[in-house]
This record gives C-alpha cells, sequence and structure tokens, in this order.
C-alpha cells in the first residue's frame, strides 16, 4: 500500500513542476511586420523643406529596431558562423570622394576574410557603395556595379584630377536611374543609412528609408567634387550620429574605415589655403581618432591619390587590398572573429 501511496504523489509531483509555456509578444511596425517596433520619425519634411506626401523616401532620425533577424546572412554569405558570435559589427564607411573606391577593396578583405557586417553607414561617396552591399552583401558586385560610372562621365562632370570644376548630381543621373531605379531600403538585407546635412536648417539627418535612386543623392555631394544638391551635402561631421543609428540596429562594435590616410595634398589640385583643402584636413584628422561612440579605426595611407582622382579607381581599390589585409586580419584576431 505504501508503494502505491508513494508512487501516486510521485505523478502528481512530476505534474505539477511542468514547465509554463511562454509566448513571445511582438508589434507591428509602419509597414505592418510583426516583430519590429516603429522607429520614431522626428522629421516630417524633406531636407530642402518641402512636404513628404508624393514622396517615394523618408528623411528620419531613428532609435528603434528594424525587426531583421539577429542570424540573417552576412558578407559573403556568411552568417554567423564566426567563433564569437556575439560581435555585431556596425561598419562606418568614410568619406573621400576618389578615394571611396577603396572602401571596394576593403569590403573585399573583409569578406574575404569572412568578418561577418551586421549593418552599414556609407558617408559622401561611399554613401552608393554602402547601399550596395547592404543589399545582397557581395562585395564583388559593389565593383561591378560602382565601375559602371564611365571615366567619359566623370571627365565631363569634371571629376577627373586635372579639374578644378565641381559636378553636380545630375551629371551621374545616368548611372543612379542604372543602378538604383525600383530599388527601396525594404529591399536590403542589411540595416543601411546614410548622413545628409541640410546646409539651410542646420540639421543633420539620417537617412535610411526610401527610395535610393532618390535619396542617395542627399547624402554624396561634398566640396570639391559635388556641389550641393537641393540645399544638403554630405554629413561627414557627426560621427556620433553614425554610431547611435548601427547601435540602435543592433551593432555592438563599430568599425570606420578610414580612407583619409596620407597626405591629401601631394597630389590633388586644392590649393592648401583654400577653404575646401581646409575642410578636408580637418576631417582627415578627426575620421584618424574619431571617438564618438567608435571602438575600432582602420585607416588606409593613400598617399600620393587625390580626391578627384576618378580615373585612377582601379588603382585606388587594387591598393586598399593590401592596404587593409593585415589590419584586417589583426581586427578579426582580437576580435575573436
Amino acid at each position: 500500500m505504501k508503494k502505491h501511496l508513494a508512487y501516486f504523489f510521485l505523478l502528481l509531483l512530476t505534474a505539477c513542476q511542468t514547465k509554463p509555456v511562454h509566448t513571445k509578444s511582438s508589434t507591428l511596425s509602419a509597414g505592418g511586420s510583426a516583430g519590429a517596433q516603429s522607429p520614431q520619425a522626428t522629421v516630417r519634411t524633406n531636407p530642402d523643406g518641402s512636404p513628404l506626401e508624393n514622396k517615394n523616401y523618408i528623411f528620419e532620425e531613428t532609435d528603434g529596431e528594424n525587426g531583421k533577424e539577429p542570424n540573417q546572412p552576412m558578407a559573403g554569405g556568411v552568417g554567423p558562423q564566426s567563433k564569437n558570435q556575439n560581435i555585431k559589427i556596425g561598419l562606418i564607411l568614410g568619406p573621400g570622394s576618389a578615394r571611396a573606391y577603396a572602401h571596394i577593396g576593403v569590403l573585399q578583405e573583409l569578406q574575404r576574410q569572412k568578418i561577418p557586417i551586421h549593418a552599414i553607414v556609407g558617408v559622401e561617396f561611399a554613401a552608393p557603395m554602402a547601399a550596395l552591399f547592404a543589399w545582397k552583401g557581395f562585395a564583388n558586385d559593389v565593383e561591378w556595379q560602382m565601375f559602371k560610372m564611365k571615366d567619359e562621365n566623370l571627365g565631363s562632370a569634371g571629376l577627373l584630377s586635372t579639374s578644378s570644376t565641381s559636378a553636380q548630381m545630375d551629371d551621374i543621373k545616368d548611372f543612379m536611374k542604372t543602378v538604383f531605379h525600383g530599388l527601396k531600403t525594404d529591399d536590403l538585407k542589411k540595416p543601411f543609412s546614410c548622413p545628409s546635412l541640410n546646409m539651410s536648417k542646420n540639421q543633420m539627418f539620417m537617412l535610411s528609408r526610401g527610395s535610393l535612386e532618390q535619396m542617395l543623392p542627399y547624402c554624396m555631394p561634398y566640396a570639391p567634387v559635388f556641389k550641393p544638391f537641393s540645399q544638403s551635402v554630405a554629413g561627414v561631421y557627426d560621427i556620433k550620429a553614425m554610431s547611435d543609428y548601427l547601435k540602435s540596429q543592433g551593432a555592438n562594435h563599430i568599425l570606420l574605415i578610414n580612407v583619409l590616410g596620407g597626405s591629401l595634398y601631394k597630389k590633388s589640385n586644392l590649393q592648401s589655403e583654400s577653404s575646401a583643402f581646409v575642410s578636408w584636413a580637418e576631417l582627415a584628422a578627426m575620421y584618424t581618432k574619431p571617438g564618438g561612440g567608435v571602438d575600432t579605426v582602420i585607416t588606409l595611407n593613400l598617399d600620393g591619390y587625390g580626391l578627384n582622382d576618378m580615373g585612377l579607381k582601379r588603382e585606388i581599390k587594387s591598393k586598399a587590398v593590401d592596404l587593409s589585409a593585415g589590419q584586417i586580419k589583426n581586427f578579426a584576431e582580437r576580435m575573436g572573429l
């Protein structure tokens, strides 16, 4: 009898210890997808002050999650296969005009060494490169698309090293249409943003939603290469805003690629006393030791390449592979990747 009673109480005790089922709550974003918080848009007008209605893009400062799965595929199909799966790298591709083509070489080396990129920001001429990488996650595709910008178009726009004439974004509108027509930020595999400064409002925007063909021209222009577009230029100075955006998308280590290493004056059409040269010299110093939430900086010494050397873009890209390989390897070892 005692044995039967003991068996009965054992069954009762087992039933009482059954684990409860936990449910995971979710919210709907503006686009209607579950699991994402709606970003808080603080600006309801375009950078030029016109109404947002009938536009395909939104200018906002975001501080919410974007709802992307943390285990989504990374660069070159490399998902969470690194040794340290807790690291989520937020990548900033810094400004540099023609030197920005070095970022393609860096992306190729990051992919070769299987460094996963969680989210990305592109500054000035690096904005379209970052957007293309966020789209498919393949560095070679970035190269293929960016080299559709032909030298003859760049020359007529004053973007080759012999010219001191600033171009307009309309000069490369055919390239923008060919590469980005119909592509929206919702189509991207990774979170992407680019900074834009509205000069009339003296306000910086992190642009992260809408049509890339219409959005990117607000992020790319900066003297002396491009004239302002609709009262806006690249927001090159607010590195903290860039870092904050990446962290809002889940990144926990901010890596900045600086292509302004070495002298900007040896081969440049800029006069050392010009305001444009002073501005770029300040940027070079700032991006070498940026602070503003950046954890790691990789600086490429592109001494001898000017801001307008678009005709040397293939050479600049190849040089960057050699310059970045060792630094990226050291970074990977340090991070346990």
